[in-house]
């Protein structure tokens, strides 16, 4: 009874010992797979590198939502974001990274606004307005 029980420790020893080694076996292959990959798109993957992109008129939610699929079929750059700074974090190549950054930095810009988006009646008010100040501030001089 003592040699089965021996026999199917050591059995189950062994077929454990072949999954982890098939494991790794996998994993390595998998991380060969992904730097192979990324060499043929023309990144070295130890060149990765992660910034942040903090923003000041956009939501960074948002812009995560539409950055995302830009990048996703053409690169392994990852966009993530944390909404408590507002900011954009992302890792990847770095050229991949300063195209990111170009399009966060146009995307951020405060908004303009042209007199052309005024309409009359508001331009009618803003006149009134000016003219009231003009008269108000003048005050008559003493002969």
């Amino acid at each position: 009874m003592k040699t089965f029980a021996r026999i199917v420790v050591l059995t189950v020893s062994i077929l454990l010992s072949l999954v982890f080694v098939q494991y790794a076996v996998n994993a390595q292959s998998h991380e060969t797979k992904s730097a192979d990959a990324t060499r043929a798109q023309g990144a070295d993957p130890s060149k990765d590198a992660i910034k942040v992109f903090s923003l000041v008129n956009s939501d960074a939610e948002l812009l995560t939502q539409t950055m995302q699929p830009l990048f996703a079929k053409t690169s392994d750059t990852l966009i993530v974001y944390d909404k408590r700074t507002n900011s954009i974090i992302a890792r990847g190549a770095e050229s991949e990274l300063a195209i990111l950054e170009a399009l966060l930095r146009r995307l951020d810009e405060a908004p303009t606004y042209s007199i052309r988006n005024i309409g009359a009646e508001q331009t009618d008010t803003v006149e009134r307005r000016e003219e009231s100040e003009v008269n108000s501030s003048s005050a008559p001089v003493a002969p």
